[in-house]
Parts: structure tokens; sequence; C-alpha cells
């Protein structure tokens, strides 16, 4: 929402077009077919014995921040924590919140490049930085949006 009021809707099409992409239309259906037909793996998230670091954004329609919750649950297995650095010693799941769409890239690249960049370069073993939670990554917008939840869920 916030990166269309920046670039127009047209423009960021042509931006995320732009790109080669060499899967034909018949290869995109397979793919969307797959995705649909997908299973569910939540039960089989405690039998993974690594850490795990979800980068996910706030204002997704497509993957939305409650999808995070699995990662972040007792129920599954998983152990949440605030830092890539607890995520790497302890193998618990550490989620870094985005304040963008589901297109990361094209919306907040230089976000996601720092974060690429330091985890590649080992920055997160060293130094144990915390990353806020979605409503803070959000800010008085996911407030407003959890208020106006709240009233719903209490008008039903």
């Amino acid at each position: 929402r916030e990166y269309l009021t920046k670039v127009s809707t047209p423009l960021a099409l042509n931006l995320y077009t732009a790109v080669h992409n060499p899967i034909t239309l018949k290869g995109r259906m397979q793919l969307c077919i797959g995705a649909l037909s997908s299973h569910d793996v939540r039960p089989a998230l405690a039998l993974l014995d690594l850490p795990v670091i979800a980068v996910h954004s706030t204002q997704g329609v497509l993957v939305k921040p409650s999808h995070a919750q699995s990662w972040t649950d007792a129920e599954h297995g998983m152990e949440p924590c605030t830092t890539i650095h607890q995520a790497l010693k302890s193998r618990r799941t550490c989620v870094v919140w985005v304040r963008s769409g589901h297109e990361l890239f094209q919306e907040v690249r230089k976000q996601v490049s720092i974060l690429l960049e330091q985890l590649l370069t080992g920055y997160h073993e060293v130094n144990d930085v915390a990353f806020v939670p979605a409503d803070f990554a959000d800010g008085a917008e996911a407030v407003q949006r959890s208020v106006k939840q709240l009233e719903a869920a209490e008008t039903e």
C-alpha cells in the first residue's frame, strides 16, 4: 500500500515485469497448481533441528503477517527469539519484520540487501541485534488495524 503511494501502479508493474523471466505461461500455471495443491507442513516444523530466520512483510496480501505465527508457535515445536544471533546459537526462530507488501526486493530493496549482506558476512554471528515486532515495524497503522480487529471481534 505504502509503496504504491510513492510509485504509480503502472510503474510498479513495469519494474516487476522488466526483469527477464524465462518461465513460460504454462510453467507459471504449473507453479500455481503446485502451490494450490501443497500440503500443510506445520506439524513437521518441530522436526527442524536448525535455526530458522524468516523475513516477513507486515503488509503482505498473498502471505499475510498471521502466517508467520506457525514459525513461532510452541504448538508446532518452534521457539521464538528476537535476534538472528540467538536463533543461530540456540536453533530457534527469528522473524524479521519488514514494512512492505509481498514484493520485498521491489519495495524495500535497500533494507533486504543490507540484511542479506549481514547474513552472508556473518555479522549476526557476533552481533546480537534485536529486530522489532510486526506492530512496531508497521507503526501506527498496525495499532489501528489491531484496534479495529478487536472492536469487530467484540461486536460479533
